[in-house]
């Protein structure tokens, strides 16, 4: 194998050039690492625009292979928030209220207000990759809620004065 850099002959495997330091990464290892120079480029790109904006700006990355070459597409707030206005929502269920929710304890415990609850076995907790759903019903009323968490695994859960409280680990 010959560097790309300076051209001299290299051994299968090495990463670098000892001669010149250049990247000489095996092939696969060489798309990704090119995939992320265009990736990084795009970045800096996007962040040149934005950097001195009041309040940040958000915007959302999509890396994905178009004739087996790295695509990085980079869309702008503005771009999106534009794109999600013109499609039309869904009427939002009045008999759905998010509920008043809580952490504490840098994140292990979470507290979640649900009024006119009667009891635990009216709520239902689920795991959702890094976050937790919390639904619970009320006579005509439903509490809907996902809280993103830090910790995996529940450790616990109490139901009293219509708190729940969720203990994490």
């Amino acid at each position: 194998m010959k560097c790309r850099g300076c051209g001299a002959e290299l051994q299968d495997g090495w990463a670098f050039c000892p001669y010149c330091g250049s990247k000489n990464a095996p092939s696969r290892l060489r798309q990704l690492d090119d995939a992320l120079d265009v990736f990084e480029r795009s970045v800096k790109n996007i962040f040149s625009d934005v950097v001195n904006l009041p309040g940040g700006k958000g915007f959302i990355v999509e890396i994905s292979r178009e004739k087996g070459e790295p695509r990085v597409s980079i869309k702008d707030f503005d771009e999106v928030s534009h794109a999600l206005r013109q499609r039309r929502a869904a009427p939002r269920d009045p008999g759905v209220v998010e509920p008043e929710v809580r952490v504490e304890r840098n994140g292990r415990l979470i507290k979640v207000k649900l009024p006119e609850v009667e009891s635990e076995e009216d709520v239902m907790i689920r795991k959702l990759g890094d976050s937790l759903e919390v639904r619970a019903q009320a006579g005509k009323k439903r509490y809907f809620a996902v809280i993103p968490v830090k910790y995996s695994r529940i450790a616990g859960k109490d139901f009293s004065g219509n708190v729940l409280e969720i203990r994490l680990r």
